[in-house]
């Protein structure tokens, strides 16, 4: 799931981003300081309030059309 959301992502140029990889120590620190406990997770944000988060490409599309 991870590859397709990352790709998806990659070609939407309407949306800003930073991509954290739980793979090393500094990003498993930060998921963990977002609670994130599955991946992939995808945190909306504007500025430091959290507006939802989306774990499927299901998910994410929903998100977006709202």
């Amino acid at each position: 799931r991870c590859p397709e959301v990352k790709s998806y992502l990659e070609k939407r140029q309407d949306i800003e981003g930073e991509w954290i990889s739980a793979d090393t120590p500094e990003g498993l620190n930060e998921a963990r300081k977002y609670g994130v406990l599955q991946v992939p997770t995808v945190i909306f944000e504007d500025g430091e309030k959290e507006l939802g988060r989306a774990n499927s490409m299901a998910e994410l599309e929903t998100a977006l059309s709202s």
